[in-house]
């Protein structure tokens, strides 16, 4: 039988992109919420690709998913795991609502450590693999995406910790971390000022009003940069198929520019940097 893998936040972007091309090797289980979105992974008539609804924020989902893929499996263990699903939510820290900050979390962190301990024991049986998707933007943070930064900051501690607790059993975990991509999440999450302003007083729309039309020009412009998925892909698949897969993958121009910037400029360069350009609607290369 062939390695089986699952990948959350398959239905479209960097999850489809991803499911599509590990099926030309491996069995491929394309996680999904959605009824139309099962049927989109059904209409590729793969028989590596098969969808499984799973939500990651919902525990019962996760325990679902768990039985329908060893059933598929006949007992043989999960070999990887590739932690995708994922949303950006921003705004100004002050203006936001507490619960926003909770929906952030509970997908792209709570969610990620749900599912890997559910699929855990199956993946250390058999000596696999998981690879968390995180972002550049875990590594340097950007104004008005503190939720999605923070999220992405707490992956990135989290997937250091578990690849330490698992190298004694030989599971390898690896981060990708994209800059900029052509994915939906710029449509479904990013460069909605309204939103991001959602509740806020009177004197905080003075405040930061002019400095989100800025954030919002900074999106457009960064979405005209971002490099396509498949680069992303190619990585991903690196991290899942190779003997020795790295533990960290930067993925873009962006995302090594920013690593050399985090690791040698000063936080108050760095400061002044990115508040000068979001001001000037350039893009923002740590999305």
């Amino acid at each position: 039988m062939k390695k089986a893998v699952l990948i959350t936040g398959a239905s479209t972007g960097i999850g489809l992109a991803s499911a599509i091309e590990l099926s030309k090797t491996l069995k491929v289980f394309a996680g999904v919420r959605k009824t139309e979105d099962e049927r989109k992974i059904q209409d590729f008539k793969n028989p590596n690709l098969v969808p499984i609804r799973i939500d990651v924020a919902d525990p019962a989902s996760i325990s679902s998913a768990v039985r329908e893929i060893q059933n598929q499996l006949s007992g043989e263990p999960l070999w990887g795991l590739i932690n995708n699903a994922g949303v950006a939510i921003g705004g100004p820290i002050e203006t936001l609502p507490m619960q926003r900050f909770r929906e952030q979390f509970e997908v792209n962190v709570f969610g990620l450590i749900a599912t890997t301990q559910a699929f855990l024991p199956q993946i250390r049986k058999a000596e696999g693999r998981v690879v968390n998707i995180s972002s550049i933007s875990g590594l340097l943070a950007t104004p008005f995406l503190g939720p999605y930064c923070g999220s992405k900051f707490a992956v990135e501690a989290i997937s250091d910790a578990l690849r330490r607790e698992l190298m004694q059993y030989n599971v390898k975990v690896s981060i990708v971390e994209p800059g900029p991509i052509q994915t939906p999440i710029w449509q479904k999450s990013l460069g909605r000022k309204e939103e991001f302003l959602e509740g806020a007083s009177e004197e905080a729309l003075g405040v930061y009003g002019p400095m989100m039309e800025s954030f919002e020009k900074a999106i457009v412009e960064t979405e005209k940069s971002a490099v396509p998925v498949e680069k992303v892909v190619e990585k991903i698949v690196h991290a899942i198929t190779s003997e020795r897969p790295k533990t960290r993958y930067l993925v873009g121009p962006s995302s090594r520019f920013v690593s050399v910037m985090k690791k040698w400029a000063p936080d108050r360069f760095l400061d002044k940097m990115m508040v000068l350009k979001i001001k000037s609607g350039k893009p923002a290369r740590s999305l």
